[in-house]
C-alpha cells in the first residue's frame, strides 16, 4: 500500500487548517462546530466556559451571546453527553449520528447501550414515567424545579449533602433514572441561565428537538465510521491511539472504520519526516499543503486547555515538540493556561483569569517558550482582544494596567 511522505511542518498545517484556524474569515459557528466533531463543555469559570473560547479563537468577532442565540433561541446546537461520555456540542442535525456512534462507549463502568436496558426493570420504568410527565406539564427546567414539582426536594437536599461530604449513601431510584437519561441524551441542555457557572436549564430531546431531525436510521457501522471520519478532517493527522484517547471508541471499531475509509479512498496513510509511525488523513484535506502557508503569518491565536487539539498530550508533543502543566481540581491556585499558537508552532502559555467583580482580565503570567517563532505586537494585540472579549474594563499584565488597551 503507497504511502505519502509529508515534513513536519506539512503535519502541521493539515492540524490547522483542520482545526479551522487558517482561512478564519470563512468561519461561521455552526460549521465551526461541525468541522471540530463537536466541541467539549466544560464549567471552569476561571475565563469564558471553553466552547466560548474555542468559538472565540476561530469566528472573526464572535460573541458569547452569538452561541447562545444560535443553541438555545435557533436550536442549531445542542450538548450531549458523547466523546468518553462527556458533554459536547454538536449540530442538531448531527446528533443522532453522534448518539448512535458513541452509545458502545463505556465509561463509569457502562455505556449509554447498558443505561437504556437498565431502565427496563418494572420500577426505574415507573419513574421515568414520572419524570416524563413533569417535562411534559413544564416542558423545560432546572434539575431542583423537578424535584420541586415532584415533591422531592428535601430528598435531594439530603443526597447532594452526603455526596458534599464524600458519603455513598443510596439515593432514590428516581434520581437514578434522572441521570440515567442525562448520559442517554433523553433530556438535554435547552438553556443556561445568567450567572458565572450558567447552571443548565433541561427539556425532553423528544420534544425539544423533535423538528430537527431527519426520519433515516443510520446503522452503528455506517455511524462510527461518518464520525471517525469527520474526526480524521477535524484533526488532520491521526492515528488509531489518538483515535481512542479522543474518543473512548474500542480499538476494534476504530480499525474497522478505517479500513473501510481506506477502501473506499477516502483516507491515505501517511508518513512523516522524522516520524516512525504511519498515520492516515483525509484525501480532501491534502490539498490545503499547496494552498497555504500559515508559517507566513504573524497572527497569534490562544487556545483553551480543554479544546480537542491540546487535549492528547503525547499527540500534541509529536506534532508541536510542545507540553504544559495546569491545575483544574485546586479551589485556589487554580491555573487555566491559554495556549499560544503563532504561524504554525505552538509557542508557549499565558496564564490568566477573569475577574467578573472588578471586570479585570488579568495576565498572571506570559511563558513563551520559542522566542524566534512569535510576533509580541501580536500576542499583545491578541490580549487586548481577550480583555475585549470578555467585556473587561482594565487589561492587567504583571501587576500593571495595560495602556494600549481599548
Amino acid at each position: 500500500m503507497q504511502h505519502m511522505l509529508i515534513t513536519l511542518n506539512d503535519a502541521r498545517t493539515l492540524i490547522l487548517s483542520g482545526q479551522c484556524l487558517l482561512d478564519k474569515d470563512k468561519n461561521s459557528v455552526v460549521q465551526v462546530v461541525s468541522d471540530l466533531s463537536g466541541i467539549q463543555y466544560d464549567p471552569c469559570p476561571i475565563l469564558h466556559l471553553n466552547h466560548y473560547l474555542a468559538l472565540w479563537s476561530r469566528v472573526p468577532g464572535f460573541k458569547v451571546t452569538d452561541y447562545d442565540r444560535i443553541a438555545y433561541d435557533e436550536r442549531k446546537l445542542v450538548e450531549a453527553n458523547l466523546f468518553k461520555r462527556n458533554l459536547f456540542t454538536v449540530p442538531t442535525r448531527e446528533l443522532d449520528v453522534y448518539n448512535t456512534a458513541t452509545e458502545r462507549i463505556v465509561r463509569w463502568g457502562k455505556s449509554r447501550e447498558q443505561d437504556k436496558f437498565e431502565r427496563q426493570s418494572n420500577e426505574l420504568l415507573a419513574e421515568e414515567e414520572k419524570i416524563r410527565h413533569a417535562f411534559y406539564e413544564m416542558h423545560s427546567c432546572t434539575k431542583y424545579q423537578l424535584w420541586e414539582y415532584l415533591g422531592l426536594t428535601k430528598e435531594w437536599d439530603a443526597y447532594t449533602e452526603s455526596r458534599r461530604q464524600g458519603l455513598l449513601n443510596n439515593f432514590l431510584p428516581i434520581f437514578q433514572v434522572f441521570f440515567n437519561m442525562r448520559m442517554t441524551n433523553d433530556i438535554v441542555v435547552c438553556n443556561r441561565l445568567p450567572g458565572t457557572f450558567r447552571e443548565p436549564e433541561f427539556a425532553l430531546k423528544e420534544d425539544l428537538l423533535k423538528d430537527k431531525f431527519s426520519a433515516a436510521e443510520i446503522s452503528y457501522v455506517d455511524a462510527v465510521e461518518t464520525i471517525l471520519y469527520k474526526l480524521i478532517c477535524s484533526f488532520g493527522i491521526t492515528d488509531i491511539t489518538h483515535m481512542k484517547a479522543i474518543t473512548g471508541l474500542s480499538t476494534e471499531d476504530i480499525s474497522m472504520a478505517i479500513a473501510s475509509l481506506r477502501h473506499k479512498e477516502l483516507i491515505a496513510n501517511i508518513n512523516i519526516e522524522g516520524l516512525k509511525k504511519t498515520y492516515v488523513a483525509a484525501n480532501k484535506s491534502l490539498a490545503v499543503l499547496q494552498q497555504h502557508k500559515p508559517e507566513s503569518t504573524n497572527e497569534v491565536s490562544l487556545l483553551s486547555p480543554m479544546e480537542g487539539i491540546i487535549r492528547d498530550k503525547r499527540w500534541l508533543n509529536t506534532f508541536f515538540s510542545y507540553s504544559f502543566r495546569f491545575e483544574y481540581f485546586k479551589k485556589k491556585g487554580m491555573k487555566w493556561p491559554l495556549s499560544i499558537l503563532s504561524k504554525n508552532e505552538l509557542v508557549g502559555f499565558i496564564d490568566c483569569n477573569f475577574d467578573r467583580k472588578k471586570k479585570k482580565l488579568i495576565v498572571k503570567e506570559i511563558n513563551i517558550q520559542k522566542e524566534k517563532a512569535v510576533d509580541k505586537v501580536e500576542l499583545y494585540r491578541t490580549l487586548c482582544s481577550l480583555a475585549r472579549f470578555h467585556e473587561a474594563d482594565d487589561l492587567i499584565i504583571g501587576g500593571e494596567k495595560y495602556p494600549d488597551y481599548h
